[in-house]
């Protein structure tokens, strides 16, 4: 069955986890002959669009960040402009049953007018790509996720978090009947093919991928690194992203005395040849719902040392748990030395994680989910 699908993000183009899912689901449905769009309401805070998409319709309403950078760009869009709702009221008027995709709570509040006006010609999912415990702790501006999950996403046809613990805690914090949720996990990326002889002989570098932004305490990776650095002079550490912090971390790195050890470079193209280079990576985040920096190491077959941050986080190592551990810098430092110490263990524990992140991650396995997900909410409507 052929299918209307509509996108609704934030942010489109730049490095985001979000906005690399919802171009490779957007593709994938768009390869399976549905017909997709995807409508994104501004560009992430120093990024770049360009528009290079063939096989869905992309839609950019604002040139800029109208949600942290310019938030009165935001107001303004919902009080006065409403571009959102004047696009998508045209796109659904033309749809027949479509499948409409909230990738980002912030969303519903600019699109209120079409939820209400289109809820039984059309389908709404509301996504949370973020974990339960982040929902709940969220604090200034950010405070506005709980507001609409609490209130805004039951009036949607389902709730849509990253795993079911996630979905049970929240519909249990707001009582919110579990039933009204489903939970779908996020596909490996595309562009990492990986297979059995993927196994490259490793550098002596461990290695980070993903935004130099305060969640993911990188500072906590310097310092423990440093701690390590004179018991193993051969090994270096890279770090690989673009984000505000990077005048601060190299500070850092300096007052260490780290400068010839660890190299702060900037976001990468190579992403598959860090990660097989590298004899393992990390993550030491505060919250992360998914990890994808983690799929994507794993994938090809390099272990990741991480935080035990969240549910999300502790699934993806179910199949390597010595790389899971409570946050600490003494903790990391700890990891870093046993593993520096002994790193012929490392390529056992590779290929574990490897093997699960391929056979509970997979692109055909997430896709069915989905399309499962549209049946069931079509056979409700007793639309075949």
């Amino acid at each position: 069955m052929k299918r209307d699908i509509i996108f609704v993000t934030h942010h489109l183009g730049g490095i985001g986890g979000v906005q690399r899912v919802v171009d490779q689901l957007a593709t994938r449905f768009a390869e399976d002959g549905n017909k997709v769009t995807v409508v994104g309401c501004a560009i992430q805070s120093q990024e770049k669009y360009v528009k290079v998409q063939e096989k869905y319709q992309e839609i950019l309403l604002y040139q800029e960040d109208i949600f942290f950078e310019k938030p009165w760009l935001f107001l303004k869009e919902k009080f006065f402009s409403k571009k959102l709702d004047t696009i998508l009221s045209d796109l659904l008027a033309k749809s027949e049953n479509p499948m409409v995709i909230l990738s980002n709570p912030i969303v519903y509040l600019l699109m209120e007018k079409s939820l209400k006006k289109f809820s039984n010609h059309a389908f709404f999912i509301g996504q949370m790509h973020s974990s339960a415990d982040f929902v709940l702790e969220c604090k200034g501006i950010y405070k506005v996720y709980p507001y609409i999950i609490k209130n805004k996403y039951p009036k949607l046809d389902c709730i849509m978090f990253l795993s079911d613990s996630y979905s049970e805690l929240i519909s249990q914090h707001y009582k919110i009947p579990l039933e009204k949720f489903v939970a779908i996990t996020n596909p490996l990326p595309r562009y990492i093919e990986a297979s059995e002889n993927d196994y490259q002989e490793k550098s002596k570098i461990i290695s980070f991928v993903g935004r130099l932004d305060p969640v993911k305490q990188i500072d906590h990776q310097i310092q423990a690194f440093a701690q390590v650095a004179d018991e193993f002079p051969d090994v270096s550490f890279n770090i690989y992203g673009s984000g505000n912090l990077k005048e601060t971390l190299q500070l850092l790195i300096d007052q260490l005395g780290m400068t010839k050890r660890i190299t702060l470079k900037w976001k990468t193209t190579q992403v598959k040849e860090v990660y097989q280079k590298s004899l393992f990576t990390l993550l030491t985040s505060k919250s992360e719902a998914f990890g994808m920096s983690v799929v994507e190491s794993m994938v090809l077959g390099t272990p990741v040392l991480t935080y035990n941050c969240s549910q999300g986080v502790a699934d993806l190592q179910s199949a390597t748990p010595e790389m899971l551990f409570n946050p600490s810098v003494g903790e990391l430092t700890n990891k870093m030395r046993y593993f520096l110490t002994n790193p012929e263990i490392l390529e056992g524990i590779g290929r574990r994680g490897q093997d699960y992140v391929i056979g509970n991650y997979a692109e055909d396995v997430i896709v069915q989910k989905w399309y499962a997900l549209f049946k069931k909410l079509e056979d409700k409507k007793g639309i075949t």
